[in-house]
């Protein structure tokens, strides 16, 4: 499971959190989690969103997306990876069942995500906030 946030309404993603293997374990009905946004993250309108690619059963990613603000920094910068596309047509990444510990995950997938930086800057013009995203 990772959540990632985006800045340019979802064509560029940064993970923010991620958890592999543990997400739902022991989770009641009514499961919370804690996924702090960066303290260097840009200020700005962004989307949020969590991705789960499931562990057992029907190999199928789970996803859903909020519009949120963020109080950040004005030329604040977020660097993490992109999330981990996996179970979702023929392009992507299939993972295989994994309902025990011995079995596959693919972890050395997630390990191996391409490392992205957004950066937010003003604008001197107008004062405007604008994203960018750059790649090492």
């Amino acid at each position: 499971m990772g959540w990632a946030l985006s800045y340019d309404d979802g064509k560029t993603w940064v993970v923010i959190k991620t958890l592999i293997r543990s997400c739902f374990r022991g989770a009641k009905k009514n499961a919370n989690y804690t996924v702090p946004i960066p303290k260097g993250a840009p200020s700005g309108k962004a989307v949020f969103m969590w991705l789960w690619n499931n562990a057992s059963g029907v190999r199928e990613l789970y996803s859903n997306c909020a519009d949120i603000e963020i109080q950040g920094q004005a030329d604040g910068k977020l660097t993490g990876v992109v999330p981990l596309i996996a179970n979702y047509g023929n392009d992507s990444l299939p993972i295989p069942e994994f309902p025990t510990e011995k079995q596959d995950d693919k972890h050395e997938a997630f390990d191996k995500r391409k490392e992205i930086t957004i950066v937010g800057r003003k604008s001197k013009a107008s004062g405007a906030k604008r994203m960018r995203s750059t790649e090492p």
